[in-house]
């Protein structure tokens, strides 16, 4: 298995110029110190002022200042940057209208994804990833709580309602909730995300044998678990679909059935 990519990430400072990737240059003297701060697929800039735990379950802060719509329709003003309606039709209903995902791509610095987020999430309300060496970012999309970054060798999910903590207890990043590389599928904690990756970047469709796991996986795995946090891996095995879950170190296989004499 390869190592996870980092998820390269600067703050854009809010502007009514129009937007554009950050340069070569700056990219280069930067990236050291952003493989620090944002390793593990993290992407969040220090701050004090941690959001809820479930931002879908309470109204959006007032004095949060412009809206999503209206943060867009300014990145927009750039040629470099588009919005495409297929990257946020999946966003979870309760979180519409409090993220937002924008795509800007130059010449020079490739694809950027900029995602905009509550204040609560961080202060300037813009994120923008792109790739590093050896990891081409080519896209991002929402699905359900999820920012989904994808780059040429590899397919992360981050959960926009979790952050993952440093050694110190401090919030890093959106908390990583599992990845594709080679059409192994790993360390998911949602089975409803794995299920998306299963369609999305493994390759089953629903006309394949393996499309009866879409709705099997979900009851086996909170029938195998019984409530408790798990780990769902997914991986070809001389062509057919194998899927483990692991939960309080033991690992179960809930795909395919298993013949028993």
């Amino acid at each position: 298995m390869k190592p996870l990519a980092l998820a390269v990430l600067s703050v854009l400072a809010f502007s009514f110029a129009p937007v554009h990737a950050q340069s070569t240059s700056d990219a280069d003297k930067n990236l050291d110190a952003l493989k620090k701060k944002y390793a593990g697929g993290g992407q969040k800039p220090d701050t004090t002022k941690a959001g809820a735990s479930d931002p879908a379950s309470k109204p959006a802060a007032q004095g949060d200042g412009p809206s999503i719509a209206e943060l867009e329709q300014i990145l927009l003003r750039s040629p470099e940057c588009k919005k495409n309606a297929a990257d946020t039709s999946d966003l979870a209903a309760g979180l519409k209208g409090k993220y937002g995902l924008i795509s800007c791509s130059s010449q020079i610095d490739g694809l950027s994804e900029i995602v905009l987020v509550p204040a609560s999430v961080a202060p300037n309300r813009q994120l923008m990833y792109q790739g590093v060496v050896g990891y081409k970012l080519v896209g991002a999309r929402f699905f359900d709580h999820y920012l989904v970054l994808q780059f040429d060798k590899q397919t992360q999910y981050l959960d926009l309602l979790k952050q993952e903590k440093d050694a110190a207890g401090k919030d890093q990043g959106f908390a990583l909730s599992g990845f594709v590389t080679d059409r192994n599928a790993s360390k998911f904690g949602d089975s409803a995300a794995f299920v998306d990756a299963l369609k999305h970047y493994m390759g089953i469709t629903d006309g394949s044998a393996d499309s009866v796991s879409f709705s099997a996986i979900p009851a086996r795995v909170a029938k195998t678990v019984g409530g408790q946090p798990f780990h769902l891996n997914g991986a070809f095995t001389k062509g057919a679909l194998v899927v483990t879950v692991t939960a309080a170190g033991d690992v179960s296989m809930i795909w395919p059935d298993v013949k028993r004499p």
